[in-house]
C-alpha cells in the first residue's frame, strides 16, 4: 500500500497506488501548501517496501506512521529522488546516464557511436565511423564536395572525412581536407613534389626558372655569370669576369704562362712573370723565359753566383747562398758572400761553429774528446779523456772480468783503470767503465769479457771491432753480469723424480717469455721467465739463468748472456762479430730426471755518432738440456723467434725450456748503417 498526499498518483515505474488518503481540512491542506493540490499521500506497495508512504518530497514512511491528520506539511518537501537503477552497461554502447526521478536519460555514447534515432532502448545504436555517418549523425563523407579529390574515408581517429585519393595531377600538399587536392606539381611553390619550391631567389645569381614537367629548370642566369657545373643547387657559380678557369664562358681556359695571363672582364690578359721567372729577352712571344734560380741568373737576369771560399755555391731560392760547406770548414758568421770562411776543427769551433770544447779537451776529428751525446747508462762526470789509451787487442784471446777488474793477455797494451760506478739509471745497479781513446779489435782475436757486472766500452776517439767481442754464458756459468736480481724473470724449476721421471726447467727470460719446461704426467716443468728490461736497454741488464730441471739438483739451468756496451765520441764500426748468448742447460741426471732450462741472451748496446755494422750481433738463448732417457729441450730463442717449450715425455726426464733471446739497442747519433746479422729483440735509433 503506498500512501501520497497531493499527488494523483504514485507516478513511479512498477509502484501500484492501493489507496489515496486525503486530509480532512482540504482547505488548511491547501494552505499549507501555497494552494496548491499538493496535500495527502499515497499508500503504495511494489518498487517500494508495501504498506510504505511516499510524501510529495518523494521520502518513504512506514504506513502505520500515516493517519487521516497527516498533509503535506507534516512529511519532507525536498526534491524526489531517484527510483529507478540506471546502469549503462544494460543498453548498447552506453558510456554514462544520468536518472530524472523515474527514467534514465542518455549522457555520453560510447566512442565511435551515436544515439541517432533517439530511443534509449537500443542505446547507441550506429557507428559514427562509417562514409554515411562520420563523427556524427548523417554526417556524410561525399568526394565530389572536394576539390579534385576521387576518394574519401572517414578518419577513425578524428571521425571526420578525410580525401584519400586526387584527381591526376593534382596532390594535397597542405593535409587540409576542406580544399583538397590543392596542389599541382608543374606549380612553382610544389614542382615535381610537395614543398619543393622552384624559384629564382633560391639559387645564387639565377635570374629565371622554369617548372616544366615536374623538373626544376634553369633559364637565365644574372649578367656576367654562367652555370658551368650544370648543377641547379650551385645555381650560376660561375664569374666569367674573374674565373681563369671559365673567362669569358665555361671551359675558357686562361694559360699559366709563362707567362701566366689571368682573366679581367672576361678575356685572359698577361700580367706579370711568376716569382721566379723572368723576360729576360724581352720577347713577348715566348713569355717570361728565364727561372732565376740558376747560378747564371740568380734573382735577375744576368746576375751570376759564385764562386764562394770552402764551399759549393746554390741559387735555389733565388738567393746566392752556401749550398755545402768543404770538410772540416763552417759558415760561422752566417754570411754567404765569403763562403765558409771558419775551420770547424779547432776546440773553439769544434765539429760545428761555435762548439767550444771544455778546457783541457781536444778536438779530434771534427769532435771534442768527450761526448757530444748523452751517453746511456753513463755519468758523463765520470769519465776523463785525458790518458785515456790506444789500444789494439792482437795476441789471440783476451779476457778482462769485471768481478776482479783485471785483463789477462793484454797484448802488451797501455790499460785504462777501470772504474765501478752505479748507472744512471736502473736504482743503483753497478757497472764497470772501460776509457779508452781508440780501441781495435783485429780480425782473429777476441775480447772475452766475464765477471759479475755489465761492462761499458768508452772509446773517445774511434772503436773499430774486426774480431770478436763477447760475454756469453758457458754453460751454467754466466756472462758479464748475468743471473743478476732476475726475479720472476728467471725460469722455474722443474718438479719430480729423478728415477721415475720428472719435468724440465723454464728458460730464463729477457727479450720476450723463456720457454716452460716439459712435463712429465703430473710433474709439472717449470714456467719460463717473464721478459724484462727496457727495449733501450736503460738500464744495462744481461739474461737470466734457466731453471733446475726435476729430479736432481744438480740439473740446472743455462746461464744468462752478459751484457756489453760501447759507447763511441767518434765512429763505431763492426765488421766482426759482438755476442752475448744464454748458456745451454744441464741434461738430466740419473735415470729419468728432468733438463735444465736454457738462458736467455744477454744485452749488447751500441752508441755512437756515427754507427757501422756490417757483422754480426746475436743475443741468443741457451737451449733447453734434454730430460734424461727422454724428451728433448726446447730451442733458445734467436731474432724475432721466440724460445721453444720443451718437450713433454710420459715415462721419462721431460726437457729444459729454452732461453729468451736477449735485447740489443742500435743507437747512432748523426748517421746509422746498419747492415750485417742481428739476432736479438732489437731497437734502432737512427736519424
Amino acid at each position: 500500500m503506498c500512501v501520497v498526499f497531493g499527488l494523483g498518483g504514485c507516478g513511479y515505474v512498477g509502484v501500484e497506488v492501493l489507496e489515496r488518503v486525503e486530509p480532512e481540512d482540504k482547505e488548511d491542506a491547501g494552505a499549507n501548501t501555497g494552494g496548491s493540490s499538493r496535500g495527502g499521500a499515497i499508500i503504495v506497495t511494489g518498487g517500494v517496501t508495501t504498506g510504505a508512504v511516499v510524501s510529495a518530497g518523494g521520502s518513504i514512511m512506514d504506513a502505520s506512521m500515516v493517519d487521516a491528520s497527516m498533509t503535506d506539511a507534516s512529511v519532507d518537501a525536498g526534491p524526489p529522488p531517484c527510483i529507478v537503477t540506471c546502469d549503462p552497461s544494460l543498453y548498447e554502447n552506453v558510456e554514462t546516464l544520468s536518472c530524472d526521478v523515474d527514467h534514465c536519460l542518455l549522457d555520453n555514447c560510447a566512442n565511435g557511436f551515436g544515439d541517432c534515432d533517439g530511443l534509449l532502448e537500443n542505446g547507441c545504436e550506429l557507428s559514427t565511423s562509417t562514409l554515411i555517418d562520420c563523427g556524427g549523425c548523417g554526417v556524410v563523407c561525399d568526394s565530389s564536395i572536394y576539390p579534385q579529390v576521387t576518394a574519401v574515408i572517414c578518419d577513425l581517429d578524428e571521425e571526420a572525412c578525410a580525401p584519400t585519393g586526387c584527381q591526376a595531377g593534382f596532390h594535397d600538399c597542405d593535409g587540409l581536407p576542406g580544399n583538397g587536392c590543392e596542389a599541382t606539381f608543374t606549380s612553382a611553390e610544389h614542382c615535381g613534389g610537395c614543398d619543393q619550391p622552384c624559384m629564382a631567389s633560391d639559387f645564387p645569381h639565377v635570374a629565371e626558372v622554369s617548372c616544366t614537367g615536374t623538373s626544376c629548370i634553369l633559364v637565365a642566369c644574372d649578367e656576367g655569370f654562367d652555370d658551368c657545373d650544370g648543377a641547379l643547387a650551385t645555381g650560376c657559380e660561375t664569374n666569367l669576369n674573374t674565373d681563369s678557369n671559365n673567362c669569358g664562358g665555361c671551359d675558357a681556359i686562361c694559360t699559366s704562362g709563362p707567362p701566366p695571363t689571368v682573366c679581367m672582364l672576361g678575356t685572359c690578359e698577361i700580367s706579370y712573370c711568376d716569382p721566379g721567372v723572368a723576360d729576360c729577352d724581352g720577347l713577348a712571344g715566348n713569355g717570361c723565359e728565364v727561372a732565376l734560380t740558376t747560378i747564371s741568373d740568380c734573382g735577375a737576369c744576368d746576375v751570376s753566383c759564385g764562386p764562394l771560399a770552402n764551399a759549393s755555391a746554390t741559387c735555389a731560392t733565388g738567393s746566392c747562398t752556401v749550398d755545402q760547406c768543404d770538410s772540416g770548414y763552417g759558415s760561422c758568421d752566417g754570411k754567404s758572400s765569403n763562403g765558409c770562411e771558419t775551420a770547424i776543427t779547432t776546440t773553439s769551433n769544434c765539429g760545428a761553429c761555435g762548439n767550444v770544447c771544455p778546457a783541457g779537451i781536444p778536438c779530434v776529428g771534427g769532435h771534442c774528446a768527450k761526448f757530444h751525446y748523452i751517453p746511456s747508462n753513463v755519468n758523463e762526470n765520470d769519465v776523463d779523456p785525458s790518458g785515456a789509451p790506444d789500444v789494439v787487442f792482437n795476441c789471440g784471446t783476451t779476457k778482462f772480468d769485471s768481478s776482479t777488474q783485471l785483463f789477462t793477455n793484454a797484448c802488451g797494451n797501455t790499460l785504462p783503470t777501470p772504474i765501478v760506478t752505479s748507472q744512471t739509471t736502473g736504482g743503483g745497479l753497478q757497472i764497470v767503465i772501460l776509457e779508452f781513446n781508440n780501441i781495435q779489435v783485429s780480425s782473429g782475436n777476441i775480447l772475452q769479457i766475464v765477471g759479475n757486472k755489465p761492462v761499458v766500452i768508452v772509446a773517445f776517439g774511434d772503436a773499430t771491432i774486426a774480431g770478436t767481442v763477447e760475454s756469453n754464458a758457458s754453460g751454467i756459468t754466466p756472462g758479464a753480469g748475468g743471473d743478476l736480481s732476475c726475479g720472476t724473470s728467471a725460469g722455474q724449476n722443474g718438479t719430480g723424480n729423478k728415477d721415475t721421471g720428472a719435468g724440465g726447467g723454464g728458460g730464463g727470460g729477457f727479450g720476450t717469455k723463456g720457454g716452460d719446461g716439459g712435463d712429465h704426467g703430473n710433474d709439472r716443468g717449470g714456467s719460463g721467465g717473464v721478459l724484462r728490461g727496457t727495449d733501450n736497454l736503460s738500464p744495462l741488464l744481461a739474461g737470466c739463468l734457466g731453471g733446475v730441471g726435476g729430479g736432481c739438483s744438480s740439473n740446472k739451468g743455462g746461464g744468462g748472456g752478459g751484457a756489453i756496451q760501447f759507447s763511441v765520441v767518434g765512429t763505431l764500426s763492426v765488421t766482426g762479430t759482438v755476442r752475448a748468448n744464454g748458456g745451454v742447460g744441464t741434461n738430466g741426471c740419473s735415470t729419468e730426471g728432468g733438463g735444465g732450462g736454457g738462458g736467455s741472451g744477454g744485452g749488447i748496446l751500441l752508441e755512437a755518432d756515427v754507427l757501422q755494422i756490417s757483422g754480426n750481433v746475436t743475443a741468443n738463448g741457451g737451449a733447453g738440456g734434454d730430460g734424461r732417457s727422454g724428451g728433448r729441450g726446447g730451442a733458445g730463442g734467436t731474432g724475432t723467434a721466440t724460445a721453444k717449450n720443451g718437450q713433454d715425455e710420459s715415462a721419462n726426464g721431460a726437457g729444459g725450456g729454452g732461453g729468451a733471446v736477449g735485447r740489443a739497442f742500435l743507437r747512432g747519433i748523426a748517421s746509422c748503417n746498419i747492415g750485417g746479422s742481428v739476432s736479438a729483440k732489437t731497437l734502432t735509433n737512427c736519424p
